[in-house]
């Protein structure tokens, strides 16, 4: 977070994102989570996601704010993971690279093999 700056400029969010990082630590919020019910509550969280941003962006408002929540869902479900695994399969390809001639493309390709383009023999 660049503190310097937002202090300075955003002061209110900087505190509102501060209280509410430190409150979830200390109040354990996440394990209040009903993880029966959460199935159920997904869609409504999305669909009062979706109305609150198309009603607070109206003046600039598009089609494309419909979808938005569904990409900032799929951008903190998926991605997270998904970057994780290719870090740490190119960390490990990365440390035996000096002992073997396999290439990046053959750790990525058991991570993700649908996302790799690439002939993994050709690396």
């Amino acid at each position: 977070m660049n503190a310097d700056r937002n202090l300075l400029h955003l002061p209110l969010l900087t505190g509102y994102t501060l209280l509410a990082v430190f409150a979830s630590f200390a109040f354990k919020w996440w394990n209040m989570l009903d993880w029966r019910a959460l199935p159920a509550e997904v869609p409504l969280v999305l669909a009062v996601y979706a109305l609150v941003t198309f009603v607070s962006n109206f003046q600039v408002r598009s089609r494309w704010m419909l979808v938005f929540p569904l990409y900032a869902l799929f951008q903190s479900l998926v991605m997270p993971p998904l970057g994780a695994c290719t870090y740490f399969l190119l960390a490990g390809n990365a440390a035996t690279s000096a002992v073997t001639s396999s290439g990046t493309g053959a750790a990525l390709s058991r991570c993700a093999p649908s996302l790799i383009t690439c002939n993994a023999e050709s690396t």
